[in-house]
């Protein structure tokens, strides 16, 4: 098994990469590492947060603190001031 600190595998960023718009890319990679393996593996491998638990090693809880916290800062880079308070 891939080492889950050292961040999604490269390869798998790539093909990530080639169909996500670029400013979003360049958001997922000024988080936090932790951060960024939860996004890859709830939201482009689609792993429930129990899942992505035990892969990453750490409790259910922690998994969906990470999102929660990568989703604020995703959203306060890629959505203007003014259309925040819709979402």
């Amino acid at each position: 098994m891939a080492d889950p600190a050292a961040g999604p595998h490269p390869q798998a960023a790539e093909d990530a990469g080639s169909s996500v718009d670029p400013r979003i890319m360049a958001a997922l990679m000024r988080l936090p590492v932790r951060q960024r393996q939860v996004v890859a593996l709830r939201l482009f491998l689609d792993l429930d947060t129990a899942s992505t638990a035990e892969v990453l090693g750490v409790a259910p809880s922690t998994v969906k603190a990470h999102l929660a916290r990568a989703l604020a800062a995703l959203r306060d880079v890629l959505i203007p001031e003014q259309h925040q308070e819709i979402f």
